[in-house]
């Protein structure tokens, strides 16, 4: 096999590379709905996702002055799921709007 050397037939072919593999016309980061019930939803309805659990919204001074500890969520949601347990495994006593993606007061080992 023939190395390709020519700069100008290298980008050409790279260029068709790329457009071949373009992928569809929808635009990226908007999930597209497979609705075959035949009834519209509503404008408003929830995006797909782990179901997020009711807990008290708390500060972090609150969380800390009850005993608690801040636990942060990695990016997975892991700390918001209903069913989430605190390193000493307990669940968690409230929900703390900090940073990005928030953290949970998590009560302290017995």
């Amino acid at each position: 096999m023939r190395a390709i050397t020519n700069p100008l037939t290298l980008a050409l072919l790279l260029g068709a590379v790329a457009l071949g593999c373009g992928g569809s016309d929808e635009p990226a980061g908007e999930p597209v709905a497979d609705d075959t019930s035949g009834e519209e939803s509503p404008a408003d309805a929830p995006v797909l996702g782990p179901p997020t659990a009711e807990r008290p919204e708390l500060t972090a001074d609150e969380c800390e002055a009850s005993g608690g500890a801040l636990v942060g969520d990695i990016g997975d949601g892991a700390i918001h799921r209903p069913d989430y347990l605190c390193p000493s495994g307990q669940p968690p006593t409230g929900r703390v709007s900090l940073g990005i993606e928030g953290s949970v007061c998590c009560p302290a080992a017995d």
